[in-house]
């Protein structure tokens, strides 16, 4: 037989055609051998071209088997048992020590010493009562003045009433507190937090980084009441900080109530010249260490060192100063957390022994340039 006259397409097209049992009949027909309609593919195949002769390609490698991932082992205490016969503590456990405890460690009252603040909280609001309130006449009648001006035979256009101490509705804190005054900031932080617990939601805080800063608060603030927390550049601060606080305190106008200033008491390490241009325009007070906060005016001003200004003789000085800064530097050894009530406890003995130690040299030895230091306490470098 020769080659058939029918393709595979129109075969499978006659095959959907016919029943199964019809299917050899129909191939011998047009010409199939019988069993062609079995062989015949589903679907029509293409030409053959030389990819379809080239062998298949070895199958790919089968993957590796995952690993497994192991869960962390976990114990726990299932049952506890003693052996009663093993011996339980080292033979020097039993022995009694030659010392006790308390031969060689230190009460708990000297591992942080309890330092006194600069001022108590209590002449602090005497100050602020002082300094910002205002006497305005009250309700209550004044007995003892009523009395001497009748004894007096004085006529009476009004009658007399007692006078009170009212706060100002709204106190504008201004605290300037830069990192190169160590501790007193910490002292200036103190009096913030006081002030804000004495008078409420009165303070409105103005916290400043600089002297331009301070001067654009206080020329808004004109007028007002102002309290400013700072060092005016005094304690260390450079020439150029120090003109500064001159331009950023306001002149006064009229009446109106000045700004109230209170700085720490080194102003040795700054000069006198440059505070001489503003003190006329505020009321400024030194916070000295255990004393009463005195008002600084041109008079104290140049007095001598240690209070405020410059010293009569800065050679003849400058040893005593000198000398309790590398006494409280050295005092440092062996401490590698000396924080700001530590070292201010070690600076006040320090001055009871007799040495010329003030709160200017805390401030000198936080900035040394042998010790670390940063917000919270300082260290002796190793190099040092």
């Amino acid at each position: 037989m020769g080659s058939p006259s029918i393709f595979d397409a129109d075969w499978l097209q006659v095959r959907a055609q016919l029943q199964p049992d019809e299917w050899d009949a129909a191939a011998l027909l047009f010409g199939l051998p019988v069993g062609a309609a079995q062989r015949v593919r589903d679907e029509p195949r293409g030409p053959e071209s030389k990819d379809d002769r080239k062998p298949p390609p070895p199958p790919p490698p089968p993957p590796e088997p995952a690993a497994e991932a192991t869960a962390p082992l976990l114990w726990r205490v299932t049952e506890q048992r003693d052996d009663t016969a093993a011996a339980t503590q080292p033979p020097w456990w039993s022995s009694t020590p030659g010392a006790s405890p308390g031969d060689y460690l230190a009460p708990a009252d000297w591992l942080r010493p309890r330092v006194r603040p600069l001022i108590p909280l209590a002449r602090w609001h005497s100050f602020l009562k002082q300094a910002l309130a205002r006497p305005v006449a009250g309700r209550e009648l004044d007995a003892a003045a009523l009395v001497d001006r009748l004894a007096r035979r004085q006529a009476l256009r009004r009658v007399p009433m007692r006078t009170a101490l009212r706060w100002p509705r709204q106190l504008h804190l201004v605290s300037a507190t830069p990192d190169r005054l160590g501790p007193l900031a910490h002292d200036l932080a103190r009096l913030d937090r006081a002030t804000g617990q004495l008078l409420g939601t009165r303070v409105q805080r103005w916290p400043v980084n600089d002297a331009v800063d301070a001067g654009a608060a206080l020329a808004a603030l004109r007028g007002q009441a102002c309290l400013v927390l700072a060092d005016a550049g005094l304690a260390g601060g450079t020439p150029g900080e120090q003109a500064a606080w001159a331009h950023a305190m306001p002149k006064p106008v009229g009446t109106a109530q000045p700004p109230v200033l209170v700085l720490p008491a080194a102003l040795r390490l700054g000069d006198r010249r440059a505070a001489a241009a503003w003190i006329d325009r505020c009321q400024a007070a030194l916070l000295g260490d255990q004393q009463a906060l005195r008002r600084l005016d041109r008079r104290r001003l140049q007095a001598a060192a240690g209070v405020a200004g410059e010293p009569a003789a800065p050679q003849r000085e400058a040893a005593p100063h000198a000398a309790a800064v590398r006494a409280l530097r050295a005092s440092l050894l062996g401490n590698s957390w000396v924080d700001v009530d530590l070292l201010r406890a070690l600076r006040r003995c320090l001055a009871a022994a007799g040495l010329a130690a003030d709160l200017a040299t805390e401030v000198e030895v936080w900035n040394d340039a042998a010790v670390g230091s940063d917000d919270l306490a300082c260290t002796l470098l190793p190099e040092a």
